[in-house]
C-alpha cells in the first residue's frame, strides 16, 4: 500500500511541477503573442491594443483603417488570398513578413513586382 501511495505522490508532484513550469516560462516561438523575449509580439499586442486572427477559418471582417500584419508560415488558401486582396482594394494597409514561409506567393497574387529573397536577413553588427 505504501508504494501506491508514493506513487500517487510522485504523480501529483510531477504534475505540479510541471503546471509551474509552463506558467513561468514564457514561449519563445518567433512571432508568437505570448513571447515576451525580442522576437515576441506580447508586448507589441499590448502597446498597440492589437489582436491576432487566425487563418484556419479565413479572415474575420477587417475594418479598412487597420493595418494586417501576415507572416505566412502556411500556405494561403485562394479564398483568403481573395480576403487580403479586398482589405488592400477598400484601402486596408497590408505589412507582408516573411520568414522563409509563403510571402512571395502573397505578393504574386496581389500583382507586387518586389519579392523575398529566401535569403537571411542579418544583421552586421550581429556579426561582429
Amino acid at each position: 500500500m505504501k508504494i501506491h501511495h508514493a506513487l500517487i505522490i510522485t504523480i501529483l508532484i510531477t504534475f505540479i511541477i510541471s503546471l509551474m513550469c509552463v506558467s513561468l516560462f514564457p514561449s519563445v516561438q518567433a512571432f508568437m503573442q505570448y513571447n515576451t523575449l525580442w522576437n515576441g509580439l506580447r508586448h507589441s499586442l499590448n502597446a498597440l491594443n492589437a489582436n491576432t486572427v487566425d487563418t484556419s477559418n479565413g479572415f474575420p471582417q477587417i475594418d479598412s483603417n487597420n493595418v494586417l500584419v501576415c507572416i505566412p508560415y502556411l500556405q494561403y488558401s485562394d479564398s483568403e488570398l481573395e480576403q487580403l486582396k479586398d482589405f488592400v482594394n477598400s484601402g486596408g494597409t497590408l505589412m507582408v513578413m516573411d520568414d522563409f514561409g509563403f510571402g512571395n506567393d502573397i505578393l504574386t497574387y496581389l500583382g507586387i513586382g518586389c519579392r523575398f529573397s529566401g535569403a537571411p536577413l542579418l544583421d552586421p553588427a550581429i556579426l561582429l
